[in-house]
């Protein structure tokens, strides 16, 4: 099941939601093409939110950084196509400033909530995930009877359905 439009158009040009999807996506390309595993890991202990170096007081830029840095193109490409069809309306509505501080704090509430529960984990996260799903959750509450199409595909083969917003819960 994947969300590929929605039904609700903003009649506004996103401005922060082109912006967010063009910087993830060049920040991305700068160190994805880097050819080693171990380069791109280097990426992530350094940008990415390591719990253990902030319990030890290092890396504090890290949970703003992190929201960045992706570990492949899947993880990207969906963050950002989720982020495409959600954040237009979101964005509109609450206007653009408001709506890039909004996806920044959520951002950041996703990290503190990792934090919280593995303060002493040595491995790295990162991605925009945690704001996506703040988006999502503010276009849930705002636009409850909004249609979405989803991309399912059955036995025989793939359909384009329209659900409800709410219907997008479990993703």
């Amino acid at each position: 099941m994947l969300p590929i439009r929605d039904r609700n158009p903003s009649g506004q040009t996103p401005y922060v939601t082109w912006a967010l999807i063009a910087v993830n996506v060049a920040v991305f390309m700068a160190y994805w093409p880097l050819g080693t595993t171990e380069s791109v890991h280097e990426v992530f202990r350094q940008w990415g939110m390591v719990p253990t170096r902030l319990s030890q007081g290092q890396g504090l830029y890290t949970p703003l950084t992190a929201m960045f840095v992706h570990g492949g193109w899947l993880h990207i490409a969906l963050n950002m196509l989720f982020l495409r069809i959600f954040g237009d309306n979101l964005e509109a509505e609450m206007g653009h400033a408001r709506f890039l501080g909004f996806y920044l704090l959520t951002g950041l509430i996703a990290f503190v909530l990792q934090y919280i529960a593995a303060p002493f984990s040595p491995v790295p996260v990162a991605g925009a995930s945690g704001a996506v799903a703040g988006v999502m959750g503010g276009y849930l509450l705002m636009f409850p009877r909004a249609r979405v199409d989803l991309l399912l595909y059955f036995i025989v083969g793939l359909r384009v359905v329209p659900v409800p917003a709410w219907g997008l819960l479990g993703l």
